[in-house]
């Protein structure tokens, strides 16, 4: 299988090899690629942040964290040439009690967390984990820890 990032479109090849198959992604809800477990989300009115596709998996624990991994193709013409260049755009959401959160910096993942907020502070100091350097890394480190932490007092 292979995922068109572009298009957030799964393809397959057909068994003799002759051709590619697009699939329906309304029939798809997950699919998994070496490492990447993806789900599809169909957001309702209660979750404007999201768009409906498919997110990569990244954590899934009583909370979960997902990324919206979309590329655009930039076009730009120099001297005749047309140069077509792809960039990365990675969108991060946290799943908290069956709603999701944009993740945009580290004071929106601790806003998700609020109820163990002094405790989340303290595990980012003590791993000299940081935000801006790996967001992806930070927020699922801080939603696995946030999994392993009882109920605040």
């Amino acid at each position: 299988a292979l995922y068109d990032i572009v298009g957030d479109e799964l393809i397959i090849q057909h068994y003799n090899r002759g051709f590619e198959i697009q699939l329906l992604r309304e029939k798809i809800s997950h699919f998994s690629l070496p490492n990447h477990t993806f789900v599809r989300l169909v957001p309702d009115s209660t979750n404007a942040a999201l768009r409906a596709g498919f997110y990569d998996q990244l954590y899934d624990g009583k909370v979960a964290v997902l990324a919206k991994r979309t590329k655009i193709v930039e076009e730009s013409t120099t001297q005749g040439t047309t140069r077509k260049e792809f960039v990365s755009q990675d969108r991060y959401f946290i799943r908290k009690d069956q709603a999701y959160y944009p993740v945009k910096s580290k004071g929106s993942v601790m806003n998700v967390f609020k109820d163990r907020k002094k405790p989340l502070s303290k595990y980012l100091k003590e791993k000299k984990i940081r935000f801006r350097e790996d967001p992806e890394y930070a927020t699922v480190a801080l939603a696995r820890y946030y999994d392993t932490l009882g109920n605040p007092q």
